[in-house]
């Protein structure tokens, strides 16, 4: 009948106050998402997302001239020079 702060014990390893920077191979186009959620690309702007402002992205090119925007691992989207 014990109460959950009665077993509770602070973690050893300690956070750190921000988060890594992501690591982003070098051939990448790495952007800082603005705080309205859009990235400068080729002279204009590209809505990306505002959930992600202030963060880099990166854009690598794809063998048939697109773009594939990601954060870290994740995939956000491509990026379409053509159209």
């Amino acid at each position: 009948m014990d109460t959950p702060a009665q077993h509770y014990r602070s973690s050893q390893r300690a956070m750190p106050r921000t988060p890594p920077e992501p690591v982003y191979p070098a051939e990448a186009s790495v952007r800082r998402v603005r705080h309205n959620g859009e990235i400068r690309w080729n002279g204009g702007f590209i809505y990306v997302s505002q959930a992600l402002a202030g963060e880099p992205v990166a854009a690598l090119e794809t063998e048939d001239g697109q773009w594939t925007l990601s954060f870290h691992a994740h995939p956000l989207g491509i990026i379409d020079t053509r159209t």
